[in-house]
């Protein structure tokens, strides 16, 4: 009866874990899609504006969301150095729209994998626990009814 409780939160655990993977793996397709139309460009900076032309040969303006080009280190934060017109920046953006812009590896793809490691993670501690919980006390009982059926066998 002591086991109840350590029983009943292994499920718990397994059934989220098992619901955060199957959210985990649909983010990660939804954010495969996107990395397979992820493009790269050099884009200038022209005032406020992001210019560029996408691997199709369209020209595209764009407002420049940060105009800071480097900052202090935390927890200071503040911004050193602004962007300048002719200044070339990388940017990554969604061939089906390419106003869709960001800088780095494609976005959502932190979340996806946070939730699918976070799934297995828990999916792997509900396991235990359920050992702990079902398994365990079966073998430390079949163990001792070994250690005794030993004891009273005859010996030569």
């Amino acid at each position: 009866m002591k086991y109840v409780p350590k029983s009943w939160t292994g499920f718990v655990g397994l059934i989220v874990g098992v619901v955060l993977i199957l959210v985990g793996l649909e983010l990660l397709e939804d954010v495969g899609v996107l990395h397979d139309r992820t493009e790269q460009r050099v884009a200038v900076v022209l005032g406020d504006d992001l210019h560029f032309t996408t691997l199709a040969e369209v020209d595209y303006v764009v407002p420049l969301d940060n105009t800071c080009k480097h900052a202090e280190p935390p927890p200071k934060r503040g911004c050193i150095e602004r962007y300048a017109d002719g200044d070339e920046v990388l940017v990554w953006y969604d061939n089906a729209d390419p106003t869709h812009m960001w800088e780095g590896s494609t976005p959502g793809g932190g979340v996806a994998t946070s939730a699918l490691y976070a799934g297995i993670i828990l999916v792997t501690f509900a396991l235990v626990t359920l050992y702990a919980a079902f398994v365990l006390p079966r073998i430390k009982q079949g163990s001792a009814r070994l250690q005794e059926i030993i004891r009273r066998a005859p010996r030569p």
